[in-house]
C-alpha cells in the first residue's frame, strides 16, 4: 500500500480496514488487531464465564458446563467484517440458555424432553454492560491498525 494518511470512522470502520489489510496483504497487522481485542475484552469475557456459574442451574452441573471463557473473533474480510465475542459449547444451544430455556430429558425417562424456564442473560448482560467499553476499544484498535496499514 503506498503512503498517505488513513483514518477509520464512522460505522464503516472494519469494512474500510478490511480493504485496506486486504491491499496491503499484511497478515502481521490482522494478527496483531486480533491479539490486542482478545487481551482487551478479557475482562468482559471472565464475567460472562462468572455469569454462567452464578446465573444457570448448579444442579446437574449446568452451571459449571457452560463456564468457559468465550472466545472473541475478528472477521475482516468478506462483505461483512465483523468482531463477536462467541461460545462455542457443543450439546446445548447457548441462545436458548441465555433467552431462559433449557431442555432436557426428565429423570428415569430418557425419551421424554421437556423445555424448563431459567434466569435469562447470563451471556448477554455482562456483554450488555460493558458494550461502550467494547465499542471504545473496537474503535481504539480498528483505528490503530489502520494507521499501521496505512504506513505500509
Amino acid at each position: 500500500m503506498a503512503g498517505g494518511d488513513f483514518e477509520v470512522t464512522g460505522a464503516d470502520k472494519l469494512r474500510t480496514l478490511s480493504v485496506k489489510l486486504k491491499a496491503a496483504g499484511d497478515r502481521d497487522i490482522t494478527n496483531t488487531l486480533r491479539r490486542e481485542l482478545r487481551a482487551g475484552s478479557k475482562e468482559t469475557r471472565t464475567a460472562v464465564k462468572r455469569s454462567a456459574i452464578e446465573t444457570l442451574p448448579a444442579r446437574g452441573g449446568l452451571n459449571r458446563w457452560a463456564a468457559t471463557t468465550p472466545g472473541i473473533t475478528a472477521s475482516l474480510s468478506g462483505r461483512n467484517p465483523s468482531v463477536r465475542i462467541t461460545q462455542r459449547k457443543r450439546g446445548h444451544d447457548i441462545a436458548a440458555l441465555d433467552a431462559g430455556t433449557v431442555r432436557h430429558p426428565i429423570y428415569g425417562r430418557r425419551k421424554t424432553w421437556v423445555a424448563q424456564d431459567i434466569t435469562p442473560g447470563f451471556f448477554t448482560k455482562p456483554i450488555e454492560r460493558d458494550a461502550d467499553k467494547l465499542r471504545r476499544l473496537v474503535t481504539e484498535k480498528v483505528s490503530d491498525a489502520a494507521t499501521r496499514a496505512a504506513s505500509l
